[in-house]
């Protein structure tokens, strides 16, 4: 692919982004009926890793951190690690270089961060404090 290329895909990428966080910025996914809903919660009732996630994102979006920890703590954290990657990603792309690897190559670290959300997946279920801290609220 032609630079000139990924540059108009990349604007084209960008706007679609921006389009997105304005759609959720002004429209608060509690009321809005058309963002999708977790499968997982709808059909068993249990709160996935990623639930609240939608919500998450819209308080940041408004700039309410405590909210955002509140709706969904792992999102907040690991926001900052999936920006810089993919960011990363895509400036390797525009210049033409292959692709980084993900994860650093290095087995422990998958590993962790695996286990780490599914614990998290599993602890904002347990119906106990501080636990359903957890839950989305």
């Amino acid at each position: 692919m032609s630079a000139k290329n990924r540059v108009a895909l990349s604007a084209v990428l960008g706007l679609a982004i921006l389009l997105g966080l304005a759609v959720l910025y002004s429209n608060p996914p509690e009321s809005a009926g058309y963002y999708p809903p977790c499968l997982l919660h709808h059909y068993t009732g249990l709160n996935c890793p990623g639930c609240g996630s939608t919500r998450c994102v819209h308080a940041l979006l408004h700039l309410r951190i405590g909210e955002a920890l509140q709706k969904n703590a792992l999102a907040v954290v690991a926001l900052p690690f999936l920006i810089t990657s993919s960011t990363r990603q895509w400036w390797r792309w525009m210049k033409g270089l292959p692709k980084a690897a993900p994860v650093p190559q290095r087995p422990w670290l998958a590993v962790s961060i695996a286990i780490g959300v599914i614990l998290f997946g599993v602890l904002r279920n347990l119906p106990w404090e501080p636990f359903t801290l957890l839950a989305p609220h």
